[in-house]
């Protein structure tokens, strides 16, 4: 996905929030009430883990 416009990932985890990273030039997650931060791939992968788990 690294390098391309329009495509995005997004999950729920158990407790119903909905997250969703994509790139912007560089990688964006978004989230609940309008969240959105610049992350590393390491730590979008490892939010993602965390999230999942939660």
């Amino acid at each position: 996905m690294e390098g391309t416009s329009g495509g995005f990932v997004e999950w729920e985890n158990g407790t119903g929030e909905v997250w969703r990273v994509a790139w912007d030039g560089e990688w964006v997650l978004s989230g609940a009430e309008g969240e959105r931060r610049g992350m590393s791939l390491d730590e979008i992968l490892q939010f993602g883990d965390e999230t999942l788990r939660a």
